[in-house]
């Protein structure tokens, strides 16, 4: 689609999204499961992640830079260099700790 798409109610992707410009968020709260949502805050310009009620990845906009914060415990399926899908066997690995320890 080279111009542009018009959905009625829902958008599923099951692979990547790509934005090659902005996107528009209209609405403070978007998926409208009481456990499972989207909030866009305005006065903080913040987009927060709801899962099971519990807030895990909130992302934000400064004027310097844009970031966010992962909260809570995290794992990764992969050893992490590069974020390329390396396989990291647990088994081979020894003295494994949390990072906040």
């Amino acid at each position: 689609v080279l111009d542009f798409v018009s959905l009625g109610s829902s958008l599923s992707i099951r692979g990547s999204l790509k934005v090659g410009s902005d996107t528009d968020i209209s609405q403070t709260r978007k998926m409208t499961s009481t456990n499972y949502y989207l909030e866009y805050v305005p006065a903080q310009s913040t987009l927060d992640w709801y899962v099971g009620g519990y807030r895990p990845l909130s992302t934000y906009n400064t004027a310097t830079d844009t970031g966010g914060t992962l909260h809570g415990v995290w794992s990764m399926d992969t050893d992490g260099s590069g974020l390329f899908p390396t396989p990291s066997d647990r088994r081979l690995k020894e003295n494994i700790r949390p990072l906040f320890e």
